[in-house]
């Protein structure tokens, strides 16, 4: 094994013992709330929605990493799982910043008034709709497979896989090359299905926001305390936030069209830091999160401070 395939590995099984930390944290510290008080708002809802499709993703991810041996019907019904799940991420992530847009910009627009409105009346329903979306659309991922399987393959549906990674599947098991393009455009069709409208709703959330605080903030130009106000601060913070969910989703997305597509045929460091980046991103995504919830980010601070004092042997 070269280098810089087990710093690889290394670095992306610290990534995702972290983000299965942090992401338990979010469902752990809201779910001790619902017990105390039986009531969640909507944003501590869709954080631990997230949360929880994160934590299985993530799982997921550590299976694909240590397991080299699949039968036919375990590997399609877990990159069919893990597609679900990755959409079903990206989706969660949008009503976030879906939530966030409405929480903050003002417009005139009935459409608006009304989803500003209803909005956090109906999360639930729209965590649900993602879900029913997220599984419409990954389900031909297992067409796409037993297609590929039955076109370049003689073997039984009970026959074992061996493979390290899931991309050298093509190369390890095709009698055709010329076939590996064809499916891995179906399956880079259903990323793109999968992918584009959550990213979409992202990029139109984040521009109504920057819309809205631009012309908040012109108006405000002229108020001596117009730029210190604390409440403009948390506007530009969410802002920040919405930025990087934007920016981690697109390079996650293509990081998997990457793998996908077969571009790094050969081994290279290029592949390694593309699989890096893929589980980087949950980890670093529910780290934003944390950190931009001023419930949880306070409770952590708690528990360092308190680890902190129990390490130095204050508290017997």
């Amino acid at each position: 094994m070269l280098p810089i395939q087990i710093a690889s590995l290394i670095i992306i099984a610290v990534f995702t013992l972290l983000g299965n930390v942090f992401n338990a944290f979010i469902v752990v510290v809201n779910g001790i709330g619902w017990v105390k008080t039986r009531h969640l708002n909507s944003s501590a809802i869709i954080l631990s929605a997230l949360g929880i499709a994160r934590f299985f993703l993530q799982w997921a991810i550590t299976m694909e990493r240590i397991s080299t041996v699949y039968t036919l019907q375990f590997f399609i019904a877990f990159y069919t799982i893990w597609t679900f799940l990755d959409f079903v991420n990206v989706w969660f992530a949008a009503l976030l910043c879906v939530l966030y847009c409405t929480k903050i910009a003002n417009f005139s627009h009935p459409l608006f008034i009304l989803l500003k409105l209803k909005f956090p009346g109906v999360v639930p329903w729209f965590l649900l709709g993602s879900l029913l979306i997220s599984l419409v659309t990954s389900i031909p991922t297992a067409w796409v497979f037993i297609k590929y399987h039955n076109s370049t393959t003689n073997l039984s549906s009970n026959s074992m896989i061996y493979f390290s990674i899931a991309e050298d599947l093509p190369k390890k098991q095709s009698n055709s090359t010329e076939v590996i393009p064809i499916y891995a455009a179906y399956m880079i069709s259903i990323l793109f299905l999968g992918y584009t409208p959550p990213l979409f709703i992202m990029c139109v959330a984040l521009h109504l926001l920057i819309r809205f605080l631009c012309g908040h903030t012109w108006k405000m130009k002229d108020n001596a305390t117009g730029y210190c106000n604390p409440r403009l601060e948390v506007y530009f913070t969410t802002i920040k936030v919405m930025v990087s969910f934007l920016i981690l989703s697109v390079l996650n997305f293509i990081g998997i069209i990457w793998g996908i597509s077969d571009l790094f045929a050969k081994e290279n460091s290029w592949s390694y830091i593309t699989s890096v980046v893929n589980a980087a991103y949950l980890s670093l995504h529910s780290v934003i999160l944390i950190l931009s919830n001023s419930k949880l980010r306070q409770i952590l601070v708690r528990i360092f401070h308190h680890a902190k004092i129990v390490s130095r042997g204050d508290i017997t």
